[in-house]
């Protein structure tokens, strides 16, 4: 965002999970972190969650943001293996977003308290990046209960950090008919803020659908996002979000689930540009009267009123 002047909430391209250049699984990108934020730019992404497996290291973080120069906004993304398996046999993936304000120093210090789970070795090993490269971070585990424990420990809910489940897809939590599946699904789903899936769930979370609210959980926002491990990836899969483009604007699509965001192709609310005041200066030779930069306008606030409310 630029200027003093803020458009507030607008319709935006989100892509929540896009794994750097620096992932430490399935990296297929053989980019520079410049060719990824000039991806990011050509597909119109206003919001980017740069994500990595256990630790998302400072400097792919600094590197996007330096070759973004403000033009989007990245989030921290750290994405977690956890001890539970799926109907699938998989590891349950559970991601955890980072208010990218947060100094990174302080989300090192609180998860190299979370140990390490899935090894061998005989003394105790915790989630550094050190640890994640000498182990790799496709043998590894940690367990959700005690990942969260100490997140509440340093951090506040929803200011600092926002949980994410996984529906489908590798890792996903959606079950069978098991009912420990059915209550580990449950406790996922409760636990988490919003979740990562595809337009076909968004009914069934928004409690559209039988079967969840008679579980007694409360509608919940599902966002769709490429899972980039690939340049060519990055914005394939996105999201449609109503909302400036900020920490403070992920946190009220939970408040506000079915109205602040869509999962279509088109631009939600779309309306002809000839018809929209995009933006307003004054003149004055009083310049203390009125700004001298432009104020840009919402074009969803737009109202013309002409003498006598004729126009």
């Amino acid at each position: 965002m630029s200027g003093t002047f803020s458009r507030g909430s607008v319709w935006s391209k989100w892509d929540m999970h896009v794994h750097s250049p620096f992932s430490h699984l399935n990296n297929h990108y053989n980019c520079t972190s410049k060719e990824l934020a000039e991806k990011i730019v050509e597909e119109n992404i206003s919001v980017v969650g740069l994500t990595n497996y256990f630790v998302v290291d400072e400097q792919e973080i600094v590197e996007l943001r330096d070759a973004l120069a403000g033009r989007a906004l990245v989030i921290p993304n750290f994405e977690f293996r956890t001890n539970d398996k799926n109907k699938d046999n998989e590891f349950i993936n559970i991601h955890v977003l980072f208010n990218p304000d947060l100094a990174l120093e302080r989300v090192y210090g609180c998860l190299q308290r979370v140990k390490l789970n899935n090894l061998s070795e005989d003394i105790p090993y915790y989630c550094t990046l050190e640890n994640i490269k000498k182990f790799g971070a496709d043998t590894i585990t940690v367990s959700f209960d005690e990942l969260v424990a100490e997140l509440n420990i340093d951090f506040d809910r929803n200011d600092d950090f926002l949980i994410v489940g996984v529906n489908r897809g590798y890792g996903g939590f959606y079950p069978d008919n098991k009912p420990r599946n059915t209550q580990l699904a449950k406790k996922l789903d409760k636990s988490s803020d919003f979740i990562f899936g595809k337009i076909d769930d968004r009914n069934f979370f928004l409690n559209k659908t039988p079967g969840r609210e008679a579980l007694g959980l409360k509608p919940k926002v599902v966002v769709h996002a490429s899972d980039a491990h690939t340049l060519s990836k990055v914005g394939e899969n996105f999201t449609w979000i109503k909302a400036v483009p900020s920490w403070d604007g992920l946190q009220q699509i939970i408040f506000e689930p079915e109205q602040r965001v869509q999962i279509q192709v088109e631009i939600p609310d779309n309306k002809d540009k000839d018809l929209i005041i995009d933006e307003v200066k004054f003149s004055s030779t009083k310049s203390s009267l009125f700004p001298n930069e432009s104020i840009k306008l919402n074009p969803n606030l737009n109202v013309i009123i002409g003498g006598k409310s004729s126009g």
